[in-house]
């Protein structure tokens, strides 16, 4: 990027991408960890930047801000290092955070409905910090409470094997029945 603070050497590392009206909105979770959007129609850096990198749970710093998904105007990332979900207006006003189980590790955040309920999922990378499971876990949110509702573990409770890390997972909903779909590796 040709913006502050990259334009004087900080390093770059995007992890994610998403859209929002003209922008591509970039996360840059391996490297200086901020979040920043460049505009497509006339193929430049906006200028428009925020978070960074921080080594304690602090709103609108970042341990690693790896994953970024829009819903409904909202800029919603997932700080993997910290296990928490952060919603930006798109003028990078902080809208809310809220945490996944400690040390979880999401790399992203998807959304379904079901009914008129509006859900949140995010695959662990890893298992929560204490935890006796083998493998790391799928967490539901109740977007109204910003509540943990339900934990799905593929490896623990489902028997497959190859569900160490989960890297993303999402949500479709058909006639009623929620399926999750999940990456692992």
């Amino acid at each position: 990027p040709t913006v502050d603070p990259y334009s004087k050497g900080a390093p770059y590392a995007p992890t994610d991408t998403a859209y929002l009206d003209g922008m591509l909105w970039v996360t840059d979770g391996y490297a200086s960890r901020y979040v920043m959007s460049y505009d497509l129609s006339q193929k430049k850096w906006t200028g428009t930047i925020f978070g960074g990198r921080s080594k304690k749970i602090e709103p609108g710093k970042f341990g690693v801000n790896h994953g970024i998904t829009i819903r409904k105007g909202l800029i919603y990332i997932a700080d993997r290092f910290f296990a928490r979900i952060h919603s930006y207006k798109p003028e990078t006003e902080e809208d809310k955070m809220f945490p996944l189980p400690t040390g979880c590790k999401p790399c992203d955040f998807e959304f379904f409905v079901t009914g008129e309920k509006l859900y949140g999922v995010a695959g662990g990378l890893m298992k929560p910090a204490g935890s006796k499971d083998k493998g790391a876990s799928v967490y539901i949110v109740d977007m109204a409470t910003m509540k943990v509702v339900s934990t799905v573990k593929p490896k623990d409770e489902l028997g497959l094997q190859a569900f160490t890390h989960l890297h993303d997972a999402f949500a479709t909903v058909d006639d009623g029945v929620v399926t999750l779909f999940c990456q692992s590796w």
